[in-house]
């Protein structure tokens, strides 16, 4: 629970809690025969409000180390438990030279308050992760001011 970016975060045990880093919660995916997935890192979107996925795409594109292939995929029908409006981009490229396959989730409320969920696996192993991202997003809770 993190009570001062305005969220809080359940999830299952085959994403590991590693750690915090500048605000951001890091966790793993292992599978149960201890094989590593996918890294995901989960925290309060700071700054202006991202207002609509052009806009999310375009801050994404400028992460330092990431080379993104072509355009990312758009979905905006993704549905949240507690009704917080979903954007999910998902793109191939290579983060500091490695290849990736890179899933982001913003998570939003009327508010303001934004949550950012972004997943990284090999594009080797994404299909071993299913809907394994939308379960992250599900346990976003974002509290009321």
């Amino acid at each position: 629970d993190d009570a001062k970016a305005g969220y809080s975060l359940q999830h299952a045990r085959d994403w590991q809690y590693v750690g915090m880093h500048q605000g951001q919660r890091h966790l793993k995916f292992v599978t149960q025969r201890g094989e590593w997935l996918a890294d995901a890192t989960v925290g309060h979107r700071t700054g202006p409000k991202i207002a609509d996925a052009q806009v999310l795409d375009q801050i994404l594109k400028e992460t330092p180390g990431w080379q993104q292939d072509g355009e990312a995929q758009v979905d905006t029908t993704v549905k949240h438990p507690a009704g917080h409006r979903v954007i999910r981009l998902t793109a191939s490229g290579t983060l500091d030279g490695a290849p990736a396959l890179r899933t982001v989730y913003l998570v939003g409320d009327p508010n303001g308050t934004q949550v950012l969920i972004t997943i990284l696996t090999p594009p080797s192993q994404a299909d071993q992760l299913a809907d394994r991202g939308l379960a992250l997003v599900a346990g976003v809770e974002l509290k009321r001011p």
